[in-house]
């Protein structure tokens, strides 16, 4: 599942490797740089989120980032994503019905872009151009709700168990138009391939909410093998074992897991297996790949510990991330959209019981 993950978290990683400042900068203007990276990174995870596939989301990501070129442009881009992206899109890949389209003029299915039974670029459940590219307001909430995620997950961890975060989960879904829980839980675990996860919650990056709704999914295969019904709690126990099971090998007489405990892997196990048609990952030139290693399994109610490495284009070596601390960064945003969304997520006492 990282190795998927990797391709949409890829042009992010490189721009703050861009215009990261060094460590030793720490006033107030270089935290603000630091701050608007994190605001597109989150922004550019919740557009990815929506997505089906992340090639043409990694060639766009690229073709916006490398036309930015100073602090200027960063607050562009950070205030404006929604409508950038999705104007880059037509630029990279050109469509020649756009304007009428955009006008009200085109009302055909079959090219259609933002919705419909082949959507270019989002599930056809959500019209982006309506929803999102227009309302630049419940865009940014939308985004804030994600940064209150977020700051579960960095700053509340021990105030939660994988039942709560799972209900927490639910409860942002609802909020938030056409994002459905399965594609709500890959935004952690890409934000934690970058950084923006410290290392004491990474855990929660290996969470796994099987939808009930996707008949090809984890949940349809082990109910197919072990009937409906399934017990949460044994469902991921099983979906850790498959993980382990199919892993295993002989080497020298010597019985090896090459798999470890991981539910993230066990699922994607299920998934791959219970599908009718194969799906095939992309890599493109140059690519980083990103993986969260487990360091120690989970025992009792002390939860699993995990380390992120990146391994560099045509690297055979695994090193840490260069920035391991920009979970700092992802308290609320400045911008008052993102802290409306916040706001009405703390007052809930269900998630912030201090």
């Amino acid at each position: 599942r990282n190795f998927w993950f990797s391709l949409a978290v890829h042009e992010v990683y490189c721009l703050i490797l861009r215009f990261a400042p060094g460590e030793d900068e720490n006033d107030d203007e270089h935290n603000s740089i630091r701050y608007l990276l994190v605001s597109i990174g989150i922004q550019s995870l919740f557009i990815a989120t929506h997505l089906t596939q992340f090639k043409r989301f990694a060639v766009v990501m690229r073709f916006i980032f490398k036309n930015i070129k100073d602090r200027e442009d960063l607050e562009m881009v950070a205030s404006h994503l929604n409508q950038i992206y999705f104007d880059a899109y037509f630029s990279v890949y050109p469509w020649e019905e756009e304007e009428e389209y955009k006008n009200g003029k085109l009302k055909g299915k079959t090219k259609n872009f933002y919705h419909g039974d082949h959507p270019r670029c989002v599930p056809g459940n959500l019209n982006w151009l309506r929803t999102y590219y227009s309302d630049t307001k419940k865009y940014r909430k939308s985004v804030g709700l994600l940064g209150s995620l977020l700051y579960q997950v960095n700053f509340s961890s021990e105030n939660h168990t994988e039942e709560s975060y799972d209900h927490f989960l639910n409860y942002i879904q609802e909020q938030i138009p056409g994002l459905g829980h399965y594609r709500l839980s890959m935004f952690v675990p890409m934000a934690a391939l970058i950084g923006f996860v410290r290392k004491d919650s990474l855990w929660m990056a290996d969470q796994v909410t099987p939808s009930k709704d996707i008949k090809t999914g984890s949940y349809a295969a082990l109910s197919k093998a072990w009937g409906p019904g399934q017990d949460p709690v044994k469902f991921l126990v099983k979906l850790e074992n498959i993980s382990e099971m199919c892993g295993r090998d002989v080497e020298n007489g010597v019985v090896v897991n090459r798999f470890k405990r991981c539910r993230s892997i066990g699922e994607c196990i299920c998934c791959e297996a219970n599908r009718d048609s194969e799906a095939w990952d992309s890599f493109h030139d140059g690519q980083y790949i990103f993986h969260m290693f487990l360091v120690e399994q989970r025992t009792g109610k002390q939860h699993a510990k995990f380390v992120v490495k990146v391994k560099e284009f045509e690297s055979e070596k695994w090193e840490e991330l260069k920035y391991t601390d920009w979970w700092k960064f992802t308290e609320p945003f400045d911008f008052q959209e993102f802290q409306n969304g916040f706001q009405n997520i703390v007052k809930d006492k269900r998630f912030f019981p201090h």
